[in-house]
């Protein structure tokens, strides 16, 4: 898949250890640089989608352009992207139905704790 990022500081954050570890801690830094490692081998969104450690879901009310990826349950990050088709955020109904095959570049947001 392609990735896009919203900044070249996000973008630093997601390809550099080093900047990763200075911003959070080692483990998120691990599984963040992880994360995007199979991102970026996965074909389409569907195989993000079906990976279980991830916990792939829409966010609600607010957010509701954003899906989640669980940068490990118990560390409380996580990414929230954007999947694009045809260069246009894609629907509900394109990213949860075999569509998201289709899927192949995502829009990564923010790398955020959810409890803060």
């Amino acid at each position: 898949m392609e990735i896009i990022y919203k900044s070249k500081k996000l973008q630093g954050l997601c390809q550099d250890i080093h900047q990763a570890t200075k911003a959070f801690n080692s483990k998120v830094a691990e599984k963040l640089i992880s994360a995007i490692n199979y991102i970026e081998s996965a074909e389409s969104l569907m195989d993000v989608r079906n990976y279980p450690p991830f916990h792939f879901h829409q966010l609600k009310h607010d957010k509701k352009e954003y899906c989640s990826i669980y940068l490990g349950k118990k560390l409380g990050y996580r990414l929230l992207i954007i999947p694009l088709l045809n260069g246009k955020p894609a629907t509900p109904e394109e990213i949860f139905s075999s569509s998201a095959i289709e899927i192949k570049i995502i829009k990564i947001e923010e790398v955020s704790n959810h409890y803060e």
